[in-house]
């Protein structure tokens, strides 16, 4: 197969255009997307093969039981296995961009580069729908990519309530230097709490290490106690046992019950606790010349937000502020 395009000019004349033009294009445009804030906080799993409709896998669930010497008996097999299949489909998505005949012509004759703003858009825009996409499973923040979930909208599992008093953290006194006491001590009260139930839950063996919070609260994390110069953020961590990260995200303002601010906690370190599966990351396919110029498809491949301990996930709902 050549490796260039021959396009001929309304003159008649024959013209070779090199598909290095646009590889060139590609590589550049890679280059500079910049990463969606989902980056910061999932991994990535990209094992699944992208050609494959779905992905199945065996859970295992076990059982043993150790007794006293006296209490045993000549039954002893009481340890058992079970293994279930579980799975989740994955989706392929597609973008695109062209080039038409007169600018391939123009960029041959000149040697100057083809414009990579619409591919840029389309990688651009790709990061875009993926930070949709892990979130709650949507395109565009409305739109369902099929059974995809996303970090906040795995089913099974019921929201905590973020505070015991129902008063929106934002509605605490911060006056007087007691009060801003208070108020510390209420926030890093109300997230151990959050990390006991992942210890109870998981048997502190796939524990929380890393708080996803609504943007809404960065300042009051950014609040410093009233004795000393220690924020809030910098207190939780100090205090808890297993959270290591705070990361704030715009996407958690509305995904609790009846649209109020939900917090979500993971096991961040753990890819079977949580992970992001894309078998294929934003792709230029096989270019198509046609009569009005070249064709460039861009897929992906997208298995959203998937976690084999759900346990290990926890969210929790906030009062909003008065």
């Amino acid at each position: 197969m050549s490796k260039d395009f021959e396009i001929v000019t309304d003159a008649g004349e024959t013209i070779v255009v090199s598909r290095n033009a646009l590889t060139h294009v590609e590589k550049s445009v890679t280059q500079k997307v910049r990463p969606g804030k989902w980056r910061q906080i999932l991994s990535v799993d990209s094992t699944p093969p992208a050609w494959a409709q779905s992905v199945e896998y065996d859970k295992v669930s076990r059982t043993a039981e150790w007794v006293p010497t006296q209490d045993f008996t000549s039954d002893f097999a009481v340890a058992s296995t079970q293994v279930s299949k579980e799975g989740f489909d994955l989706f392929e998505m597609m973008s695109g961009y062209s080039f038409r005949n007169r600018e391939l012509v123009r960029a041959s004759k000149t040697g100057l580069p083809l414009d990579s703003l619409r591919a840029q858009a389309v990688m651009d825009k790709a990061e875009t729908v993926l930070d949709h996409i892990a979130a709650n499973g949507t395109i565009d923040g409305s739109k369902q990519l099929g059974n995809v979930e996303g970090l906040y909208n795995l089913t099974g599992i019921t929201p905590e309530a973020i505070s015991a008093t129902s008063t929106a953290w934002e509605d605490l006194a911060f006056g007087t230097v007691d009060e801003q006491d208070a108020f510390a001590e209420t926030v890093i009260q109300d997230i151990l709490a959050l990390e006991r139930k992942s210890e109870i839950d998981t048997k502190e063996t796939s524990l929380i290490d890393t708080l996803v919070l609504p943007l809404s609260v960065k300042q009051l994390f950014q609040r410093t106690k009233g004795r000393g110069d220690m924020t809030v953020a910098q207190a939780v961590i100090n205090r808890a046992e297993s959270i290591r990260k705070i990361v704030y995200w715009q996407k958690g303002e509305d995904k609790g019950a009846a649209g109020v601010r939900r917090i979500a906690c993971i096991n961040g370190r753990d890819s079977d606790a949580s992970r992001f599966v894309l078998p294929q990351s934003p792709v230029s396919g096989r270019r198509v010349q046609t009569m009005a110029g070249v064709n460039v498809p861009v897929n992906m491949v997208i298995g959203g937000f998937q976690t084999k301990i759900p346990e290990s996930v926890i969210y929790a709902d906030m009062a909003d502020a008065s």
